[in-house]
Formats: structure tokens, sequence, C-alpha cells
């Protein structure tokens, strides 16, 4: 009878832990977000926030961030986004009419 009837035990081997997913990129996507909703009005401020803030909740998800930070960071960024534009457009409106109506009084048309 032979004494190595059983299996050899091998130590497994060592992994480490994975490294702990940082909330700050969420968090600032967040703010940015939020940031992007209040400057809509302005046009181009709150498109830039709103797309900062789309990249780093992207950023954040994809680095493993399960929180709801990046999640809402990601929805008011979308806000922020469609309100920006609606924002641009009406700013744009605001100033062709403007320049329109400057020409007109500029010309004696305007009564």
């Amino acid at each position: 009878m032979e004494n190595n009837q059983y299996p050899q035990y091998t130590q497994p081997e060592y992994q480490p832990a994975p490294a702990p997913v940082s909330k700050k990129t969420g968090i600032v996507s967040m703010i940015l977000g939020i940031a992007s909703i209040g400057l809509c009005e302005s046009g181009i401020g709150g498109l830039i926030c709103a797309i900062i803030g789309l990249v780093l909740s992207k950023k954040a998800i994809a680095a493993g961030d399960t929180g709801k930070f990046p999640k809402l960071g990601k929805i008011f960024s979308v806000i922020g986004l469609i309100l920006g534009i609606i924002g641009a457009v009406a700013v744009l409106v605001i100033i062709i009419i403007a320049i329109a109506g400057g020409f007109a009084a500029a010309s004696g048309s305007w009564r």
C-alpha cells in the first residue's frame, strides 16, 4: 500500500484585494450636473458643466462606482444639457431680435 493515496494540498495563490473605488468623481459629476441646471439660462456655461458632468459620471461608473452619486450626476447632467441647449437657443433668438431691432431703428423703419 502506498503512502500517497491522498492528493497533495497546494497553497492557493495570494491575490491582493482590489483597490477601493474613489467616490470623488461621482460626487463632482453630481455637483456639475446640478450646476448645469442652475446655469442653463446662460447658455454656454450650463452646456460646459453638463458635458463635463456627463464625462465624469461615465468615468466613475466605468471605474466601478456603484453608488448613487454617478447615477444622479448623469441624470442631472442630461437635464442640464437639455435645458442648456434650450437656453442657448433662447439667447441666440434674443440676440437676433435685438440686432434686427437695432437695424430697424437705425434705418428709421421702426415706428
